[in-house]
């Protein structure tokens, strides 16, 4: 289950949640997600751009263990220290 629901390429991404408690069918309930826009997007951006919007993305979706919330804490790290260099 990629860290960042963008990369799972479905319409109706899976939450974490629902990943945990083996709900993973599609479900059209769910606002339709156009990930190959949002990938097109998320590439036209620089780095910065990239790791805020991928951190907006996980906390989004969900920290549902420890491999997660290290990935959104490395992502935090780097944007403060690209904020510190200016």
């Amino acid at each position: 289950m990629p860290f960042d629901y963008m990369w799972q390429f479905l319409p109706y991404p899976v939450t974490n949640q629902e990943f945990y408690e083996g709900k993973t069918q599609e479900n059209k309930t769910k606002p339709f997600f156009d990930f190959r826009d949002s990938i097109r997007v998320h590439l036209s951006k620089d780095s910065m751009e990239q790791w805020i919007s991928t951190a907006n993305r996980i906390e989004k979706n969900g920290m549902k263990n420890s491999m997660i919330f290290d990935r959104f804490h490395h992502l935090k790290s780097e944007i403060e220290m690209s904020k510190q260099k200016g």
